[in-house]
């Protein structure tokens, strides 16, 4: 089968997964961070699933399902993850998620993790039901062969990169990103080839995607300009 493409086959069992035919059907989105939930839902368009980008409103999230026939609901913790589990029983329910302790158990029980630094590309076999969610975070936390957890890609950029980045995640084009940290359009460009080179990435999409996946977070106060201005 073609890496990243949804499988006919039955997916594995898994919490909140009682359906074989969960793979097949639609998923959903529903990420509160505008960004966040484009790139994931472009992310996964590109790589063959049927995707729906689920309503800014998390309190919304189980009444846009109805009807959809949605297998699998990518979530976040601005959704109410026990409502939605008690009203969704049968739909597979991915908690995007980089927190731990006690907020992290206690929705173990309602919605597979999806751990730190999980690739898309793993992310993509979870949908695909090839393995679990855990599976995915094994994988990438213990490498053939390792007992140390990897890096996250992210880890090879400079501070400077990382404040620029993360103003990528926040939809800031190249100007927006000289203007707030005081620097040429040039070297915003350079910085941003640098990042590209660094995470084998080719477009701002798939850097987001990436640092997304490493637990980033968008720059603070950062107003979207994506409408106004060139973009890198």
């Amino acid at each position: 089968m073609t890496p990243g493409r949804r499988s006919t086959a039955a997916p594995l069992a898994a919490k909140g997964d009682p359906d074989p035919q969960a793979a097949t059907r639609p998923v959903m989105v529903a990420v509160a961070q505008p960004l966040t939930r484009g790139t994931l839902v472009a992310a996964l368009r590109s790589r063959g699933f049927r995707v729906i980008a689920g309503p800014s409103d998390p309190a919304r999230v189980a009444d846009e399902v109805q009807g959809q026939a949605v297998g699998t609901i990518i979530i976040d913790h601005s959704v109410d993850v026990a409502e939605l589990r008690s009203r969704l029983p049968d739909v597979r329910l991915l908690l995007l998620d980089t927190s731990e302790g006690h907020h992290a158990q206690a929705n173990a029980d309602r919605a597979e993790r999806l751990a730190p630094y999980v690739s898309l590309d793993d992310l993509a076999a979870v949908l695909n039901g090839e393995r679990t969610a855990a599976q995915a975070a094994a994988r990438r936390l213990r490498p053939a062969g390792t007992t140390e957890a990897s890096p996250p890609p992210t880890s090879e950029l400079t501070p400077r990169e990382l404040e620029v980045l993360r103003e990528l995640m926040s939809g800031v084009t190249a100007a927006g990103i000289a203007m707030r940290l005081g620097i040429s359009r040039h070297t915003v460009r350079t910085h941003l080839q640098n990042i590209f080179g660094k995470l084998g990435v080719h477009t701002r999409l798939e850097a987001v995607a990436v640092a997304l996946q490493a637990g980033l977070r968008p720059a603070p106060g950062a107003v979207a300009d994506a409408g106004n201005g060139e973009r890198q």
